[in-house]
């Protein structure tokens, strides 16, 4: 079984280098934030690991986000 993660804040910054050192150990990613299917670097990553990496746009702050990206 592959070991999974999720990781907020995923479209920049620290979330991102997260994102790409999950892949990088062989991690399923559920890369969420609020602009990750726009991000540069996920479609990057998204190119290089296409079956580990899932992008979810997430607002943690909005329940009804939340609620909607259990469903995906």
């Amino acid at each position: 079984m592959m070991r999974t993660v999720c990781v907020t804040g995923a479209a920049r910054g620290l979330g991102l280098a997260l994102t790409a050192q999950m892949l990088k150990r062989g991690y399923l990613v559920y890369a969420a934030g609020l602009d990750v299917e726009d991000s540069e670097g996920i479609r990057m990553l998204a190119e290089g690991y296409p079956d580990h990496l899932r992008a979810i746009e997430l607002d943690i702050a909005d329940d009804l986000s939340v609620l909607c990206s259990r469903r995906r």
